[in-house]
């Protein structure tokens, strides 16, 4: 992983940086080293990070949202799926099993609206029974 002036490492000796995309994964020991900005030089001592996720908080799926432009609950955000699950994929689905909303950590979140090709656009879902489906 490249940030600023910092590489990341999978291990001590490793010679590949992790890519920006790594997810990383809870209690795993990564190692870091500096590059100087004025010469672009490693420095030949790399730190060990150990992750501890605990405190990123849990996935907190809502039971309703109120899509009625008020500020409040407009859209419906699963609390902290993006940052623990980031390539997570939402569906939503109406009562009759048709796909109403499609979303990944780059979508707008669902605000009552259909974006599925399948529906009108301007179709709203909202005082009808959804069905959610995510996968991790």
């Amino acid at each position: 992983m490249i940030s600023s002036n910092v590489v990341w490492y999978d291990a001590v000796d490793s010679s590949t940086v992790l890519p920006i995309s790594t997810i990383l994964v809870n209690g795993t020991t990564y190692y870091a080293a500096l590059i100087d900005i004025v010469t672009g030089c490693e420095s030949n001592v790399r730190l060990a990070v150990t992750t501890d996720l605990t405190a990123c908080g849990k996935v907190v799926v809502p039971d309703g949202f109120s899509p009625n432009n008020d500020g409040v609950n407009d859209t419906f955000d699963v609390e902290n799926l993006g940052f623990l699950h980031p390539n997570f994929r939402m569906e939503i689905y109406n009562r009759h099993g048709n796909l109403v909303y499609e979303g990944t950590n780059n979508t707008p979140r669902f605000n009552g609206f259909s974006n599925a090709e399948s529906f009108i656009k301007r179709w709203r879902t909202t005082r009808r029974s959804l069905f959610l489906h995510i996968e991790l």
